[in-house]
């Protein structure tokens, strides 16, 4: 699967870039939100992002407003990656059409997870899509 990861900070995109690796992903690691938009722009975009909420350019909740509120193209499972984790910020991620949350630090199980439940949203997607 072809991941995205949009992570300002250098050292977490390269050790989240180094694990989704060694899982088999392939990955497209950016820096901000508005590489990350762009890179949605592409016509093979990855189906699965990792977005920091807090990044220069665009925040990545405002990437999942963006994805979520865009009239074509196929499903983007985004999961937010962030320290913010009251219900109040988790509820504003969903709403902004994050599909998945993962608390800084990342717990690889649960990033694990998160990967595998989007990897089954997008198949699921594909095949209403060829019914």
């Amino acid at each position: 699967m072809r991941i995205l990861i949009a992570e300002d900070n250098a050292s977490s995109r390269f050790l989240l870039k180094e694990t989704l690796t060694r899982w088999g992903h392939e990955v497209v690691a950016v820096s901000d939100g508005i590489e990350a938009w762009e890179v949605f722009q592409d016509e093979d975009a990855p189906r699965l992002a990792l977005l920091d909420w807090e990044m220069p350019g665009l925040l990545g909740v405002d990437v999942c407003r963006k994805l979520r509120d865009r009239k074509d193209g196929p499903l983007v499972y985004a999961i937010l990656v962030t320290c913010r984790d009251e219900d109040e910020d988790i509820a504003e991620g969903r709403q902004a059409g994050a599909h998945d949350h993962l608390a800084k630090p990342i717990n690889l199980k649960q990033l694990k997870k998160s990967i595998e439940k989007g990897i089954s949203r997008v198949a699921a997607e594909n095949a209403l899509a060829q019914i």
